[in-house]
């Protein structure tokens, strides 16, 4: 008779199953002996809530113990184990090998007659794939273990192994190691449809049965605006990937694509997968796919219906975004920025920078004006930074950078905007706010130093910010103590831009009763200026 052990033995996914069908562990392992342990015969006799279940005689289960199957007294011509009650899409692996004897063939069948596609394959000494061409039968190695997938495609079904003629003579030497793997429902889609619902944040993993599922498979889904979803396709055995808006193609590919959407409004978006159209030993007899959609919700900036907003003309609006892997910020950055309402034939001065991610020619921006319907009504530049209003209306900044490298492991990103209005300032002066006054002069002594913070600014209308640039005549520059000089500075000017925050006044007593004009001009609009005259006492 036919003798059958058991030994624990776990099996890992053989690398190449791990690539082309996406599950387990890209470790292998290969089958060593197994341990001591009694033969004995068994029969099984599953479980059944089918009231019209064949009358099949099994041996035994199979799981993912190793199956050990010797040459007994007698022949038995045909072996039948047990895999379990499985629904549509669950994948069946089989991994087993032989010794000796004759049995070469074995079959995947449910017990109401469906026999299951097999796709075997094997690897020559370059790693090429050649898969087996038979239809409905995989063959044991003899050498190594052989790994075989079969793909469910009943509603709900009972299923076994059958290995024909195990053995046609007495070889003691007849062994077959068999074990299985199953992950019921894995596959979401069999190819039995054209069509499939996807929903934010699924995975779907799909199959085909090359040239007898569906032409083609269409996963729709809806995506609205203030969310960000990345959508990561990959596959096997497939003519094309497209993913596409309404009827417009967003990305396309054969095996793979990864993309991010950020939609403008509520859409309608799909992704077509085609599958080969028949098998061959170079695809295999089926054809895969992974789709994996993630999504988050936008930030205030990230989208055109929640902008950021500068707050008063001339202010810098600095907004830090942390690292975040789901936005790919090294690969797209985007900002919304309300900038102002205007009258028609209004001007702004419009500057935008970036810090943490590299900028450049390599790296370049594009910066578009919005109307308050959204739609593009001009670009600037950094070295074209005027926008002149069309019309009166609201008007935003749209920012956006493609493949920008983070500068720094912390992969922060700081973006900065801030505007001018030329002729805007209405008021712009130095202020005693003591005296309730404008403030025209002061005085300071030989070797003071005077801090810009210590004088206060005043500005109007309300929405303008009262920071300053702050500037001095060459001709000062003798009586503060700096490393800017009279000559330099009129190398290329008339005053000099002072990028301290404050100015050490000179510490030569021969200077004093001398006098410095300390200008400040508007950040909001660098035509609105003041000057204060700092007179040197000793």
């Amino acid at each position: 008779m036919m003798l059958v052990s058991k030994h624990f033995f776990r099996l890992f996914p053989f690398a190449l199953l791990s690539a082309l069908i996406g599950c387990g562990s890209d470790s292998s392992t290969s089958a060593g002996e197994e341990s001591s342990s009694s033969e004995s015969s068994s029969s099984v006799e599953p479980s059944s809530s089918y009231s019209n279940r064949l009358d099949v005689a099994y041996a035994d289960s199979l799981t993912n113990d190793t199956l050990k199957i010797t040459q007994g007294d007698s022949l038995r011509t045909s072996y039948k184990l047990f895999l379990g009650e499985y629904s549509k899409g669950t994948l069946i692996r089989i991994i087993g090998k032989k010794s000796g004897g004759h049995a070469d063939s074995l079959f995947v069948r449910e017990e109401q007659g469906t026999i299951l596609i097999p796709e075997s394959y094997t690897l020559d000494e370059n790693g090429d794939t050649t898969y087996s061409t038979q239809n409905l039968y995989t063959v044991l190695g003899t050498d190594e273990y052989t790994v075989t997938n079969f793909v469910t495609t009943e509603e709900s079904g009972f299923y076994y192994v059958d290995i024909p003629q195990v053995s046609l003579d007495k070889d003691s030497t007849y062994t077959i190691r068999i074990a299985a793997e199953m992950y019921p429902g894995y596959f979401s889609y069999t190819g039995d449809s054209s069509t499939v619902d996807l929903s934010l944040g699924d995975t779907i993993h799909g199959v085909f049965l090359l040239g007898e599922s569906a032409k083609k498979a269409i996963i729709h889904f809806t995506a609205e605006t203030g969310k960000s979803i990345n959508v990561n396709v990959t596959g096997k055995s497939l003519v094309s990937i497209d993913l596409q808006k309404e009827d417009a193609t967003i990305a396309t590919g054969t095996s793979s694509i990864d993309e991010q959407i950020l939609p403008k409004a509520s859409c309608d978006y799909s992704v077509q997968i085609t599958p080969q159209s028949f098998p061959n030993y170079q695809t295999g007899p089926y054809a895969y796919f992974t789709i994996i959609t993630t999504s988050r919700n936008l930030e205030q900036g990230e989208y055109f219906a929640n902008p950021d907003s500068i707050q008063k003309v001339g202010d810098t609006l600095t907004i830090v975004r942390e690292r975040n892997d789901a936005a790919k910020y090294y690969l797209y950055q985007e900002q919304y920025v309300w900038l102002a309402d205007l009258a028609q034939g209004d001007s702004i001065l419009i500057y935008h920078d970036i810090e943490g991610y590299y900028t450049g020619a390599s790296y370049p921006a594009t910066y578009t004006v919005l109307n308050a319907e959204g739609d593009s009504v001009a670009n600037i530049t950094a070295t074209s930074p005027e926008f002149i209003a069309p019309e009166k209306g609201a008007y935003y900044l749209h920012y956006v950078r493609l493949n920008s490298p983070p500068k720094t492991e912390s992969q922060e990103l700081t973006l900065k905007a801030v505007i001018q209005r030329l002729n805007y300032v209405t008021k712009f002066s130095f202020y005693d706010e003591e005296k309730e006054k404008e403030l025209q002069s002061k005085s300071a002594s030989i070797g003071d130093t005077l801090y810009f913070e210590s004088l206060t600014l005043r500005a109007e209308p309300s929405d303008v910010s009262n920071y300053a640039l702050w500037y001095t005549p060459c001709a000062d520059l003798n009586f503060i103590q700096s490393s800017y000089t009279e000559g330099s500075c009129e190398s290329y000017g008339t005053e000099q831009l002072l990028s301290a925050t404050n100015i050490a006044i000179t510490s030569d007593a021969s200077h004093a009763g001398e006098i410095i004009r300390l200008i400040a001009q508007s950040k909001a609009d660098p035509r609105a200026r003041d000057t204060l005259i700092v007179y040197i006492n000793e």
